[in-house]
């Protein structure tokens, strides 16, 4: 029996056509280009990431070392009551070494002098400062500009310097005491005893009030004392001093101030005696009334003696009768002896009338003794009169729209922060010199700015003194460059931006100075 045969057929593989190929390639390119196109995304967008994190860095960093900065700003104002001119740019100049500030001088160890507006901008004075070069420069490695305001870097003990009453106020820059406050009325009246003696300062009624010594059968005693004022001040005052039966003695004082703008009476008291102070001054435009005293009206060893604002003439008056009256009558006795002069009429408008009194005794030592205001206040000192220079500076001269103080702008141009300093010239005063009562006022003013010019420096001092190239800045950061005491904060821009603006600008008060570092405040004198 024949075995079957098994029989394999073998089918023909079939090719794919042509255009299945094509397809194929095509679609393993697309996503080749798409991986591609992602990862080129990818990478860009971690390069940009790294390049915004390196910027964010280094504006972080650059803000730490403009704080540290600032901080050894507050250390130097707090030990030298001052803030130092900017230094030099220019690493060939040779009027004082490189990093420290204008007009110190060859060994660079005086105090820098940056009166006019070309001084007040340029780098930090690091080495003035005692600071590590670095600091002055910020994360990219550019110098930052530092400007200030001229007011804060003069030298403090200037006594020619006049500052704000908010740092001449009896009982916190001076040492003193104050019996009643501005305005109103402080009496001593029937029986009260009062003999205040060895003071430094003492004022009876602030600024503007009356002041009444009426009937007490105690004598009023204010002796050996380095300042004292009955009344007066700021505003107008009366001080009426009458029927009392022991009089009144205010002796020994180193200056003693009576009334101002008002009448100041001296009238029926048994004794009135003013001697051995050595200098007694009757308030401005004042009329001064010395009548029917039984006893005697004696104010001995006189230097200045005056009303209003004559003040002594050529010859030293005693009583100058500025708008204000002097009138001497109806006394028993009355002396004066010792002061240097006689009495003057002509130097106001006022009269002087001296009538009716038993007795008139006015002798002069014929010296010619030409005091000044150390002179006059002997021992009486302000607490800190440099701080009070710097915390409280006349300003009035600095206060006009942009400058030539430091000024800060928004990215709009509106004036961010403006000095708060009143402008009354009758505020100011020789720091020595007690003042009224302005604790209220905000003596505040911008004491310097400090910029850095970014990531892209465009702006930025070189050591030519030149800046780097400003081409293309943006106008608020061509703002913080042209040196016209005008600088702006502005957000920042994108890096594609033509001209994107990247300047950080840090600034403080004399004020913000001070209470940076815990150690003081512009509001006290210690």
């Amino acid at each position: 029996m024949a075995v079957p045969q098994t029989v394999k057929l073998r089918g023909r593989k079939k090719t794919p056509p042509a255009s299945q190929k094509n397809s194929e390639a095509g679609f393993i390119l697309a996503i080749t280009a798409i991986v591609m196109i992602a990862a080129a995304i990818f990478f860009i967008s971690m390069i940009a990431l790294g390049i915004s994190n390196l910027r964010e860095a280094s504006e972080v960093e650059t803000e730490k070392r403009m704080d540290a900065v600032s901080r050894a700003l507050s250390a130097y104002a707090q030990r030298h009551y001052r803030i130092p001119c900017p230094a030099e740019p220019d690493e060939s100049n040779t009027d004082q070494p490189f990093g420290t500030e204008r007009g110190s001088g060859a060994a660079g160890l005086d105090y820098g002098d940056c009166p006019f507006a070309e001084d007040q901008e340029g780098i930090l004075p690091f080495r003035t400062l005692g600071l590590d070069p670095a600091l002055a420069r910020d994360a990219w490695g550019n110098w930052m500009t530092y400007a200030v305001n001229p007011a804060f870097t003069v030298d403090p003990d200037d006594d020619t310097l006049t500052v704000h009453a908010a740092c001449r106020v009896v009982g916190r820059w001076f040492e003193g005491v104050v019996i009643g406050g501005g305005g109103g009325l402080v009496q001593f009246e029937e029986g009260v005893n009062v003999n205040i003696s060895d003071m430094k300062v003492l004022i009876i009624g602030g600024d503007g009030s009356d002041v009444e010594i009426i009937n007490n059968t105690q004598a009023i005693r204010l002796e050996d004392n380095d300042y004292v004022r009955i009344g007066g001040g700021i505003g107008s005052s009366n001080v009426r001093i009458i029927g009392n039966a022991q009089g009144m003695r205010a002796n020994g004082n180193k200056r003693l101030e009576i009334g101002g703008n008002g009448n100041i009476e001296f009238i029926d008291n048994n004794n009135v005696r003013m001697l051995d102070n050595d200098e007694l001054v009757f308030g401005a435009n004042s009329n001064l009334i010395i009548e029917d005293n039984d006893g005697q009206v004696i104010m001995e060893y006189i230097v200045d003696n005056r009303l209003a604002d004559g003040g002594a003439t050529a010859g030293g008056a005693v009583f100058t009768a500025g708008a204000g009256t002097v009138d001497i009558s109806g006394n028993t006795s009355f002396a004066a002896n010792g002061f240097n002069g006689g009495f003057n009429a002509g130097g106001g408008n006022g009269a002087i009338l001296i009538r009716d009194n038993q007795h008139v005794r006015l002798e002069g030592t014929g010296e010619d003794d030409d005091f000044d205001e150390d002179d006059v206040f002997g021992g009486l000192r302000n607490f800190n009169p440099q701080k009070a220079r710097f915390c409280c500076p006349n300003l009035p001269v600095l206060e006009t729209a942009f400058g030539p103080a430091p000024a800060v702008l928004n990215a709009a141009g509106t004036l961010i922060w403006e000095d708060d300093v009143p402008l009354d010239p009758d505020e100011y005063g020789p720091a020595n010199r007690p003042g009224g009562a302005a604790l209220g006022q905000n003596i505040e003013a911008m004491a310097f700015v400090l910029i850095s010019h970014g990531m892209n420096g465009s702006g930025a001092y070189i050591s030519t003194g030149a800046r780097l190239p400003t081409g293309g800045l943006s106008a608020n950061e061509l703002e913080n460059t042209n040196e016209n005491g005008v600088y702006v904060i502005a957000p920042r821009t994108d890096l594609g931006v033509a001209g994107y603006y990247d300047d950080l600008v840090l600034w403080k008060t004399q004020r913000e100075l001070f209470n940076m570092t815990g150690h003081g405040k512009c509001t006290v004198p210690n």
